[in-house]
């Protein structure tokens, strides 16, 4: 007689859904041969077994934890370091049922596992679904992932499930009863997979079968194989099998109970470890003689696992995880609250994970101390799983799948030191204090006015990416400008800092006041006289015109000298008549025209006359003395313009206000016309303009420009100006 256990208990609640909680031990040989019956005919109908060995996924994909226990040799030794795992919650992912299937790590890191509620689940490395896949019955097998990403399960409908990497069904395999056995993938595609119709299968990777070999009861074991082919896996009927490629039995070895629920395990030398219900795990050569074996205090459930340095690690019903030395002598032993129907795996810095029905996951030190331990809500009955990040994964009966290490911790932003400075600067941000405590940060996206919206909720882009970036406020004001930066798990995380921006006033100048003009020379009276006007510019010669005074209108015959006049300087004519040999004695009338660009015309009247020089001066009776006039007063009343040049760094309307005499002009230069700019202004457009506004000439005076910028009444301040004397 010996002591079998299950949970045959069934519960059902108001939803009609299974439950499991109370614990059976049967002692009777009788009633564990008929439920091995029911399972091997698959007419499992409510019974639920729990306890069973633990499975998991193929062989030959690039992934990495493809399989049960990692490899085909089944040694549940991961080359990924755990060493940073602190056995914190990332997350959990809950199904419809227990899970008592191991996972499997296909590319990408996606997780494959199986659930009693019938589902296989392909969860994505942030814990959420990517998709799922229904059988006809619950999943205790462990999936197995092929190189082109086909996933291999069985399940208690008695058939083996080819599902593709989009959750499509590809194939089915029937079987002659439930399997519970994890499907290994061989290094030519062939799946092997045991059944509880007492047969393990090779199954042809289209769902053809190869092989068949049968055995004296079910088999629930997931095979291995070994460097030359040869598979090894355990029967209910007690042994441990060597089966040759071709499905010929190389050799058998009895243990003393069954071979349920540990898979073997293969060392480099060739050395198969397998446990057995009889108490003892053994170590068996490559020919199928005992090498050794080594007593433990119950039932050994459990597949070991194989260290780097041979260390065997391997459960027991009597609440232990045993490490055994390569020569059968006990290493330690560590003590959990329950039994052990978990596999161990094992990290390549040493770390054992493996799970008990006390509810916990332990990580335990390669000298046999307690690193941590993970509580779950039920049995960890599953074998844990070592991702490529270190990550451990495994199933509970509390219908969870958890991942546990070091949670993802989100990138600490620095978006740096709040700053002030004047609108127009160029405004440095520096990023690089940022950090990810637990990997690294992929980007730096910047928004450097929080007011308008947060880009990213707007679905618009970011001002600007990377740690260091530069930006100019068109305006002045306080604005929040933020930081987002997004980890290598796409964790993010932001930081703002203020930026004060000052308004700077208006800088002007007045560059010109001036005035386009003709001034031209008009003779009348007698004929034939030669008369002749120079003008001066300070004691600069403008040019000069001579016209002699022929018959017709005197109109006709005027002359003319274009001349930008520049109120800053003194312009002055000299006119200079020249009489007729002999002179012809009487009055010669000479105009001065001064025509402004708009036609307005101001004269100035001068005139010779021969006789009244010849009375002044008998000695030169035909000299006449030049006429020089000023002429700046008598460009009163004509129209000339104001020439100023304003700049702002900031993004502001200008105001110039002109005074001059009994004159005002009010003058708007708007960056947007004819609307004002909003504040603060939306765009960065500093301002750098030209004005020419158009006065009337008083005489002499003194011009004024005020500028002020949009801010000025707002804050009383952003104000320019300049003037002139003309």
């Amino acid at each position: 007689m010996f002591t079998s256990f299950f949970s045959a208990e069934v519960v059902k609640d108001n939803s009609e859904q299974m439950v499991m909680r109370e614990d059976v031990r049967n002692d009777d040989q009788e009633n564990n041969d008929e439920l091995i019956n029911d399972l091997t005919n698959g007419s499992i109908g409510t019974v639920y077994r729990t306890g069973l060995s633990s499975s998991g996924a193929g062989g030959l994909a690039n992934s990495p934890w493809p399989m049960f226990r990692q490899n085909l040799k089944h040694t549940g030794l991961s080359p990924y370091n755990t060493s940073t795992n602190h056995g914190k919650l990332k997350w959990k992912f809950t199904t419809g049922g227990i899970v008592h299937s191991s996972p499997a790590i296909g590319t990408n890191d996606t997780i494959y596992i199986g659930s009693y509620d019938n589902k296989l689940y392909a969860i994505n490395p942030d814990g959420t679904e990517k998709w799922n896949f229904t059988a006809s019955s619950g999943l205790a097998s462990s999936p197995a992932i092929d190189s082109d990403g086909t996933i291999y399960l069985g399940s208690w409908d008695k058939n083996l499930y080819a599902i593709n990497s989009n959750g499509i069904k590809k194939w089915t395999f029937a079987s002659g009863g439930a399997i519970d056995s994890s499907p290994i993938i061989g290094p030519d595609g062939t799946i092997y997979v045991g059944s509880y119709d007492n047969k393990l299968y090779a199954i042809n990777p289209d769902g053809s079968q190869k092989w068949n070999f049968t055995t004296g009861l079910g088999v629930r074991t997931s095979p291995a194989i070994d460097s030359n082919g040869t598979i090894y896996f355990g029967s209910l009927d007690n042994k441990l099998y060597a089966i040759n490629p071709d499905g010929t039995e190389k050799w058998y070895l009895e243990t003393g109970s069954y071979v349920e629920d540990s898979s073997p395990a293969i060392d480099s030398d060739g050395t198969i470890y397998v446990g057995s219900w009889d108490n003892k795990l053994y170590a068996i050569n490559p020919d199928g003689t005992i090498k050794w074996t080594y007593i433990t205090g119950d039932e050994v459930r459990s597949s070991p696992a194989i260290g780097s340095d041979g260390t065997i690690y391997v459960g027991s019903q009597d609440n232990k995880l045993y490490a055994i030395n390569p020569n059968g002598t006990e290493k330690w032993n560590f003590i959990t609250g329950d039994r052990v129907f978990s596999s161990p795996a094992i990290g390549s810095d040493g770390t054992i994970y493996v799970g008990s029905c006390d509810d916990n996951l332990y990580a335990i030190n390669p000298d046999g101390t307690l690193k941590w331990n993970f509580t779950a809500g039920w049995y960890v009955v599953s074998s844990p799983v070592i991702g490529s990040d270190g990550t451990i994964y495994v199933g509970s009966h509390d219908k969870n799948i958890y991942a546990i290490g070091t949670p993802n911790i989100p990138p600490i932003p620095n978006a740096g030191c709040d700053q002030t400075v004047n609108e127009g600067d160029v405004v440095q941000f520096d990023a690089s204090s940022s950090f990810d405590p637990d990997g690294t940060i992929e980007t730096y996206e910047w928004d450097f006015d929080a007011s308008d919206g947060l880009w990213w909720e707007t679905g618009a882009i970011p001002d600007a990416i990377g740690p260091i970036s530069t930006h100019i406020y068109g305006d002045d004001g306080i604005f929040v400008a933020i930081l987002k930066v997004t980890d290598n798990d796409n964790l993010s995380a932001s930081d703002t800092c203020n930026i004060t921006v000052q308004n700077v006033d208006p800088t002007v100048s007045i560059e010109s006041a001036s005035m386009k003009v003709e001034i031209g020379l008009r003779v009348a009276g007698r004929k034939y006289n030669n008369v002749s006007m120079t003008l001066y510019e300070d004691d600069n010669s403008l040019g000069s015109v001579s016209i002699e005074r022929l018959p017709g209108s005197p109109n006709v015959q005027m002359a003319w000298i274009p001349v930008n006049i520049d109120f800053s300087k003194s312009y002055t004519a000299n006119v200079t008549f020249t009489p007729e040999d002999p002179p012809d004695v009487g009055a010669n009338p000479v105009w001065i025209y001064i025509k402004s660009a708009n036609g307005t015309i101001n004269q100035v009247h001068h005139t010779f006359n021969v006789q009244q020089s010849k009375k002044r001066n008998s000695e030169h009776w035909n000299h006449i003395e030049p006429w020089e006039v000023e002429l700046n007063p008598h460009f009163i009343g004509l129209g000339f313009e104001i020439t100023s040049h304003v700049t702002d760094p900031g993004s502001d309307d200008e105001t110039l206000s002109y005074t001059y005499g009994s004159q005002t002009m009010i003058v708007m230069n708007l960056i947007n016309p004819p609307n004002p700019d909003p504040y603060p202004s939306p765009e960065v457009n500093s301002r750098d303009f030209i004005d020419t506004t158009t006065l009337i000439y008083e005489g002499p005076g003194t011009i004024t420009l005020v500028v002020k910028d949009d801010d000025n009444i707002r804050l009383g301040m952003g104000q320019g100006s300049d003037s002139i004397n003309i």
